[in-house]
């Protein structure tokens, strides 16, 4: 039996590993759909082999060299103009390890007791990471983790780097930002002013409008009572409960001027946002979405194999400047 004993450990880690790449592919794809935030802002996934950076470039400015003409023949100044920049940002590596005993060996070796097992320990490790992933997209990116909102909307969007550029002399990449305070004076239909309208319509250009806004659960509540009654927001096509016979009733849908509202409980406390969909990016490179390492050897313990799923990713936005951030909200 001790013969057996390592053979059988060499091919329990094989087939573990080999069911944990198959896994792969779904565990990338729920990290999206089963978090609020990327599921509703339907980001655009980009397959890259991103190296040590990622490059998007962008199209800057305005050509100042325009202008009106006396006639056909009349001179014009020309200066040089600046029409494209690169930002780079830097991927993040996140890296859960999953690791078996000899026990758990041993009780799992059947078919049904083995795949289970994997279903369990990877959807720990999938659970896990989609914590963390979902926390930092709401944080500053510091310490190489994930970038967020508080990189590309920011309280204070005239200080710091963000892919590269330096918001303090490039105002292109400058996001939106009001200090709403109380509510009842400058909050929806405020006293005094309508601070989170007026931050709506600053990250309007055009007939571009925020696709959606992101909320505090206190904000969103201080903005539903301001409404002044009890509203239900309908969305046609939405499914709710199935009622016998595929009879169905729309489901009740959050909104801020006629765009969804999602409440997310990873947000900024007393904070909310407004932003436009397409500006942003999930970028994941080949092979490296969630793909297990080969199983190694715990070396303090012989027993104990170990291996480790790798997320190589960035969350990336293009144009922070339609972006906005009301902060600070009181009662």
């Amino acid at each position: 039996m001790a013969n057996n004993a390592p053979v059988l450990t060499q091919t329990w880690d094989n087939a573990a590993v080999t069911t944990m790449a198959k896994r792969a592919p779904a565990l990338a794809k729920q990290t999206l759909d089963r978090h609020p935030l990327l599921d509703a802002i339907e980001v655009e996934t980009i397959t890259s082999g991103m190296g040590l950076r990622i490059e998007v470039p962008l199209e800057i400015g305005r050509n100042t060299s325009a202008g009106y003409l006396t006639s056909p023949d009349a001179k014009m100044e020309l200066v040089d103009q600046t029409v494209a920049s690169m930002a780079t940002f830097r991927p993040s590596l996140l890296a859960c390890p999953v690791k078996f005993n000899r026990i758990e060996k041993v009780m799992n070796s059947g078919k049904e007791q083995f795949i289970n097992l994997m279903t369990k320990k990877s959807n720990q490790a999938l659970r896990t990471m989609r914590e963390i992933v979902a926390i930092n997209l709401h944080g500053k990116g510091d310490n190489l983790k994930t970038l967020g909102l508080g990189a590309y909307a920011p309280v204070d969007p005239t200080t710091g780097i963000v892919g590269g550029i330096n918001r303090a002399t490039s105002k292109f990449w400058q996001s939106q930002v009001r200090n709403i305070g109380s509510w009842a004076t400058s909050g929806h239909l405020g006293s005094g002013a309508d601070l989170p309208f007026n931050l709506w319509v600053t990250c309007t250009d055009g007939d571009e409008e925020p696709d959606i806004s992101v909320w505090d659960q206190n904000c969103y509540e201080r903005y539903h009572r301001s409404l002044g009654g009890l509203v239900r927001y309908i969305q046609a096509g939405t499914p709710g409960k199935i009622l016998g016979d595929g009879v169905g009733y729309p489901r009740t849908n959050l909104m801020y001027q006629g765009k969804p509202a999602i409440l997310d409980k990873k947000a900024d406390p007393d904070s909310f946002f407004f932003l436009h969909k397409g500006a942003f990016k999930w970028y994941v490179a080949p092979g490296m979405n969630f793909e297990p390492t080969d199983m190694m050897t715990l070396p303090t313990n012989p027993l104990v194999t170990f291996v480790v799923l790798i997320l190589f990713h960035q969350w990336v936005c293009d144009r922070p400047q339609l972006q906005g951030r009301g902060t600070a909200v009181t009662n």
